[in-house]
């Protein structure tokens, strides 16, 4: 997969210039930057800050990076889910067990609010004494 954090070397993005580009990678690695203070690390008026960042282009290329890192993110965690899967067949039972609990927890986690005392008890298998 190409390194979507340099726009610079996709034909997309040929019309940006320096400016625009040093402005999207700032954004892109501090997004609580303020116009002025990308003005002062760029060193153009905030103005012309504010009027690039508002350009159809340089707003494509931040959203296209954030379309890109969250495909990075669903494709790594497909890639976890089928090596659990595979590990769930294990012989070695405790390999099988320690993928079944990572299954679990990440099925109970992701759809109930559960305390986390009592999943972690509930995922190291202990029984909580009533």
């Amino acid at each position: 997969m190409e390194d979507t954090q340099d726009v610079s070397n996709n034909n997309k993005y040929d019309e940006l210039d320096d400016i625009d580009r040093r402005l999207i990678e700032l954004k892109l690695q501090t997004p609580s930057l303020t116009y002025c203070k990308l003005s002062e690390i760029v060193g153009v008026n905030r103005f012309v800050v504010s009027h690039r960042m508002k350009k159809n282009k340089v707003k494509q290329a931040i959203n296209d990076f954030h379309k890109s890192a969250l495909q990075i993110l669903l494709d790594s965690q497909n890639e976890a889910a089928l090596v659990l899967r595979q590990q769930l067949k294990s012989k070695d039972e405790k390999i099988a067990q320690g993928a079944a609990k990572e299954i679990i927890k990440g099925v109970l986690s992701d759809s109930v609010d559960i305390p986390k005392g009592l999943m972690i008890e509930f995922v190291n298998g202990h029984k909580k004494e009533s």
